[in-house]
């Protein structure tokens, strides 16, 4: 199976309420950033997460990525109220309050 095809069966076999998935060809992107210099074997990767807005559709308004080592131990919806606050001070990080 492909990569696709492995994320596709898996996002599928989640029940996850109000979650939509959608895959996108990063073909050309990859080679728009290939140029930048890194250690990492997966650079190419590794760099897409600055081209997320030219990626995706322009419909799309919000985006919350997740690395691919993190763990997420709590439910991502509260995720959302930090992207209003960094929305309306102009950030693009968030800290969360311990």
């Amino acid at each position: 199976l492909s990569g696709l095809e492995t994320l596709s069966i898996l996002f599928q076999s989640w029940t996850i309420d109000r979650v939509i998935t959608s895959f996108y060809s990063i073909e050309d992107d990859q080679r728009s950033v290939e140029w930048i210099f890194s250690t990492s074997r997966v650079t190419g990767y590794c760099q897409l997460k600055y081209l997320i807005p030219d990626i995706l559709p322009d419909y799309v308004d919000k985006v919350i990525y997740f690395d691919t080592d993190m763990l997420i131990l709590e439910d991502i919806a509260i995720l959302n109220s930090y992207i209003t606050e960094m929305i309306s001070k102009g950030r693009m990080y968030f800290s969360i309050p311990s």
